[in-house]
């Protein structure tokens, strides 16, 4: 069983801001990634009319084109970047309780009472 230094709890950097600037990172890189994907479908569609226009592709197939790209842009890339986002923020919560639980006064027990070692 550790001892409690006040000394040394002082003198600990403090892991709560990083945590804080992490998921503030983490938003950040999820409004960005949201904003240019929409900047994105944007420019594709304009170059999907720009293709209509020039080639005379048929309503019908204009449509098809138009679908994809929203289907593209919207749903896969979206999707992909949530999930991403999901991703660091899990990895951002395991470590800040690894650095709690390397920095707990007493350990916490591997094996549960009721469990036979």
């Amino acid at each position: 069983m550790k001892t409690f230094s006040s000394e040394s709890f002082l003198n600990q950097k403090i892991h709560g801001l990083d945590f804080q600037f992490i998921i503030g990172d983490i938003e950040g890189y999820l409004k960005f990634s949201e904003i240019y994907i929409e900047w994105q479908l944007r420019r594709e569609l304009m170059a999907i009319k720009r293709q209509a226009a020039v080639e005379k592709l048929s309503q019908e197939h204009l449509d098809h084109l138009e679908t994809n790209a929203k289907h593209h842009f919207i749903v896969s890339i979206l999707l992909r970047v949530r999930y991403g986002r999901l991703i660091a923020f899990i990895t951002s919560v395991k470590w800040a309780i690894e650095s709690i639980r390397n920095n707990l006064a007493d350990p916490l027990p591997r094996v549960r009472k009721k469990e036979s070692k």
